[in-house]
């Protein structure tokens, strides 16, 4: 029976979750995704729970003869710690180059690619895009796919209008990608000048429906080009989780789906930040992706490898984002619809689970009377 190829957007979800197991080998390359995704070697290189249940999610889609082409860290000679990206080939000459979200010590890029034109990241995934397409020689006869989620979305956006040889991208499919600074923005207008709403339509933004990052910074793929997913995730890291965007193999975006009150939440806190003057912004930013990198990244010891000159955040950025960050955060929690439906939320949910809690002690005193005291 002759294989049916995955539609691009599908496609593109479930290579960014490739990208995610953080596995790059000689071995690898130039072999089918299937045959790798089922390789004891591959599998022994699993390290988390999470790269687990990605790789379960992996091995129950139908790939076809896709085929590995080329991985940042062996042909693009970049390290991991700066990069992880892929290129995939199909049977009918599509090229899909995937990067990954961020890593570890990375959150500190996010916070510049808030007030720079570039980040080091950036310049990565786009050094990376050029060179696949110099040595694989992609022009107007191959169809080129560039995706990512998260930071890797962003990634996807940024060489699909800043790359050497951009003009040859046919789609852009960002997953929860964030946007960017005025200063990009300025400078992605002025390179493509009338050209620009013509390569901005190769681009779409698919979100989960209470996605908080994609909204960051401003975005510059239109409304009209942007989706969202319905995930159900209750928990803030879950929202932000492409496996949860990808049901069978499939991700089936939905106009009948709309921002949910976290990611619109988010969406106001962002435009709130980007009106700052720059150095308050600067300081927010930093500030905001070094508490993150503290206590949702690595650990400590994984601070400071960042790529670029900034790896953490220093006393005047907190200082600054003490003196104006924190204030707006306030402000726009409590000055703003979307702020106070979910402070009114958060407090429903925790007065549910509090009076849960009760009944559950209550139910354990009953049933075990030598519990009583």
């Amino acid at each position: 029976m002759e294989m049916i190829p995955l539609p691009e957007i599908d496609l593109s979800a479930l290579l960014s979750l490739y990208v995610y197991l953080d596995i790059q080998d000689q071995e690898y390359l130039g072999k089918r995704v299937a045959d790798i995704l089922q390789s004891q070697s591959f599998i022994d290189q699993l390290s988390t729970p999470g790269h687990r249940r990605y790789h379960d999610i992996l091995r129950q889609a139908d790939f076809a003869d896709i085929e590995l082409e080329s991985q940042s860290a062996i042909d693009g000679n970049i390290p991991k710690g700066e990069l992880i990206a892929c290129a995939f080939g199909t049977p009918d000459g599509t090229y899909c180059i995937a990067y990954r979200g961020t890593g570890d010590g990375k959150w500190i890029d996010n916070g510049e690619g808030m007030y720079k034109a570039s980040t080091p990241m950036q310049e990565r995934a786009a050094e990376y895009f050029d060179g696949v397409a110099l040595k694989k020689r992609l022009g107007r006869g191959d169809r080129i796919i560039v995706t990512g989620h998260s930071k890797g979305g962003n990634s996807a956006q940024f060489v699909t209008l800043a790359a050497q040889y951009a003009r040859r991208i046919g789609a852009c499919y960002s997953f929860d990608g964030q946007g960017f600074s005025h200063k990009a923005v300025e400078a992605f207008r002025q390179r493509w000048g009338d050209g620009y709403p013509s390569q901005i339509g190769k681009m779409l933004s698919i979100n989960g429906e209470n996605d908080y990052v994609h909204v960051l910074g401003i975005p510059v793929i239109p409304a009209g080009q942007t989706a969202y997913v319905y995930t159900g995730a209750c928990d803030f890291a879950g929202m932000h989780d492409l496996a949860r965007m990808i049901t069978d193999g499939r991700v089936l975006p939905d106009a009948s789906v709309q921002q949910g009150i976290v990611g619109a939440f988010a969406q106001k806190l962002s435009d709130a930040m980007m009106r700052l003057d720059e150095e308050h912004l600067k300081n927010s930013a930093l500030a905001i992706m070094s508490l993150i990198e503290r206590y949702m990244g690595g650990g400590e010891n994984r601070l400071h490898v960042g790529t670029g000159d900034v790896t953490f955040a220093g006393f005047q950025d907190f200082r600054g984002f003490a003196k104006v960050g924190l204030p707006l955060i306030l402000q726009t929690a409590l000055g703003t619809r979307e702020g106070r439906i979910l402070l009114a939320q958060l407090a429903a949910s925790a007065i549910a689970r509090s009076v849960a809690t009760k009944q559950s002690r209550i139910t354990r005193q009953v049933s075990c009377p030598g519990l009583l005291r």
